[in-house]
């Protein structure tokens, strides 16, 4: 698994998107809510410098003080896709495709920044040619990725299928109550949590592989309460969405962290009022969770599933399909992002960034209004 390092005590990162088993998945409307002061999409074509255009005003705010999430792109996790300043409850999102995102309130909530205003129209039709067949290009190599997720979606739904019938649900609900009383201790009764919980990815399929952003959304004085059953079981989900359910319930801030490969189940769960973390560490996406096994309280439990033969040869051998079918994808997404990465290059030539930097400075000023 890779690990993007924690540059900085003072931001969060996310991945509001992932590449998974149902094609580009999108969980862009939890960058921000609908409180926000003012949310900046912008628009322009690949390589218009939407990233660096967020990453510089980031880095200038940050240099103040202030505390940002940065939200990485799941085809290039080394770009970004959106930062948001919370204190300020401003945000900038890149709105291009795959994550259109439409103006929900244009002008009052929603601000359109086109940096297709600063490019060379007459230079790019010079590369007309070369521009519409990397285009089709990287639309057929992100097509074939997810053809490879599908294909090890269907293998990991038939695994599942033969865990269930062996389910032990007495051991799911001694953990779940083992698990609760040391989280819950007393439940009091709150009110209901005046937020609906928020839904964003803390790992991503990207073209580099599994990456995790987990340590940087909390610090060492956070609970770990790590859950692991057999690989590609969703034994471990569950109890986690059942934990969820019950901290909404009893009325406490929750965030659900999805699944990158099944974006549909959580697979981790942060609880801010109460310092305390739930998180999957089955195989194959979040068995590598070493950054948080150092802090103050790490318990991991595990749930047990016995197979005998001939199950267990079939889920062995299907596993290893399923890995295989995982680095093809890997595969593909270098190749999606390679053609885009020469995409970029058209584009790049034909930038004014001199117009760039401008805008920049404008909307600057603006998020400093809110301040």
């Amino acid at each position: 698994m890779f690990m993007v390092n924690n540059q900085s005590e003072l931001f969060k990162s996310y991945f509001p998107g992932t590449n998974s088993a149902y094609g580009f998945y999108s969980l862009y409307h939890h960058i921000i809510n609908e409180n926000a002061n003012r949310i900046f999409l912008l628009k322009g074509g690949p390589g218009v410098g939407k990233s660096t255009f967020m990453k510089k005003i980031g880095e200038e705010l940050a240099g103040r003080g202030s505390r940002l999430e940065y939200h990485y792109c799941s085809s290039d996790p080394d770009s970004l896709d959106a930062i948001v300043i919370p204190h300020l409850q401003v945000a900038l999102i890149d709105g291009t495709t795959p994550h259109d995102r439409d103006p929900k309130y244009p002008g009052v909530l929603d601000e359109f920044v086109n940096l297709g205003v600063c490019w060379n129209s007459d230079e790019l039709l010079n590369f007309k040619e070369e521009i519409m067949s990397l285009t089709l290009k990287v639309k057929r190599c992100f097509a074939l990725a997810y053809s490879y997720l599908a294909e090890a979606y269907t293998a990991y739904h038939e695994i599942n299928r033969i865990y269930y019938s062996i389910n032990n649900k007495t051991e799911f609900i001694d953990l779940y109550n083992n698990i609760s009383d040391k989280i819950f201790p007393s439940i009091q009764f709150k009110k209901p949590a005046s937020e609906h919980p928020r839904s964003l990815f803390a790992h991503s399929i990207t073209p580099k592989g599994i990456i995790s952003l987990l340590h940087t959304l909390i610090d060492d004085s956070y609970n770990i309460y790590a859950i692991k059953s057999n690989e590609f079981s969703l034994g471990s989900k569950e109890l986690i969405s059942k934990i969820t359910q019950t901290a909404w319930d009893i009325g406490y801030k929750v965030e659900k962290l999805h699944c990158p490969f099944d974006p549909v189940h959580i697979d981790g769960l942060i609880m801010p009022e109460l310092k305390s973390v739930i998180i999957n560490t089955s195989p194959p996406f979040h068995d590598n969770i070493h950054c948080l096994n150092n802090n103050n309280f790490y318990e991991e439990y595990n749930l047990t599933y016995t197979l005998d033969y001939p199950e267990i040869d079939y889920v062995n051998e299907t596993c290893v399909r399923i890995q295989q079918l995982l680095k093809r994808t890997y595969d593909y997404l270098g190749k999606a992002k390679n053609n885009h990465e020469q995409l970029e290059y058209f584009y790049l030539k034909a930038m004014d960034f001199t117009r760039v930097e401008k805008l920049r400075q404008e909307i600057l000023q603006k998020i400093e209004k809110y301040g």
